[in-house]
């Protein structure tokens, strides 16, 4: 049976939507804003990153949506017949408020939300189809991110180049979404979160159109983790290539050593920066960002 409905009205179409790049902080916001009692914040369901290329692909895409959203992904029962109903007309809109309906519905939630990863990419359409929505971009410091996804054995294909191609393009959508829609889109630094986590929060609640209470700071997220720093061929390889975003974005950049010495191996890392990006344009193929957004 189906929870009641709680007495605030749903605002299934005003999703909070949390970007951003894996290991930038988006589980500890979805976290502390999953303690607040009016929002709930799923994950594992990759809306505009995966499924709504599979809608426009026809009935058999929508089913497959279908199946997605109703896997237990999200951790909730989700009606299927309720989402066939509001995909049948082919409008993704709809289906997209369906499933935020239900997502409180379970949750006795009067507002839901989402954590996407790369969402950036595709805030245009996001906005575009649910101009209500408000997305909260996590963006971390480059340089200690890979760090920390290094001493997780978290990097992928592509290593340090393609990671650092990621970054600019995430910088970059980032500030462009911000910049053209500020009262919906806000870029947030992870470190921000953990060094001002009260008043973080305060300019969240308020940016997202809650109040805030006091529930959403009681479990602020652990310290960083002390990670192995990056040699300083590294550390040149990822200033050299996103100078322009890190200064935009608040990073110092730190002062360089080696000089002379190390200029061999700074040309040579030409072509490594050109096999990261290209290695990251194969990564979100299937997401067509703009050229501008793909990475230096």
């Amino acid at each position: 049976m189906d929870r009641p409905r709680p007495a605030s009205p749903v605002r299934e179409a005003a999703p909070i939507l949390l970007a951003g790049l894996d290991h930038s902080g988006k589980t500890a916001l979805r976290a502390a804003l999953n303690a607040h009692p009016s929002i709930h914040i799923v994950r594992h369901v990759e809306l505009w990153t995966r499924l709504r290329t599979w809608f426009d692909a026809g009935p058999s895409g929508r089913e497959r949506v279908i199946d997605s959203l109703t896997s237990g992904k999200a951790g909730l029962e989700i009606d299927r017949d309720g989402l066939s109903a509001s995909a049948a007309a082919g409008d993704f809109p709809a289906l997209v408020r369906e499933f935020g309906r239900q997502v409180c519905d379970r949750t006795d939630s009067s507002r839901w939300g989402l954590q996407e990863a790369l969402l950036e990419l595709q805030a245009a359409t996001a906005l575009e189809e649910l101009p209500d929505a408000r997305i909260i971009q996590l963006i971390r410091d480059p340089r200690t991110r890979y760090a920390e996804m290094r001493r997780r054995g978290a990097v992928g294909r592509g290593g340090l180049a393609a990671e650092t191609a990621a970054w600019v393009a995430s910088a970059r959508a980032g500030s462009a979404a911000a910049a053209q829609r500020p009262v919906a889109y806000r870029v947030v630094r992870y470190e921000s979160l953990l060094e001002d986590h009260e008043a973080t929060l305060c300019a969240i609640c308020e940016f997202i159109g809650e109040p805030f209470v006091k529930a959403v700071v009681e479990s602020p997220p652990p310290p960083m983790e002390a990670a192995e720093s990056l040699s300083p061929r590294e550390l040149a390889f990822v200033q050299d290539r996103a100078a322009a975003e890190l200064e935009a974005h608040g990073y110092a950049l730190l002062p360089l050593t080696g000089g002379a010495a190390m200029l061999p191996q700074r040309l040579a890392d030409a072509s490594r920066w050109q096999l990261g990006r290209l290695s990251w344009r194969r990564r979100t193929r299937h997401l067509r960002p703009p050229l501008a957004s793909q990475g230096g």
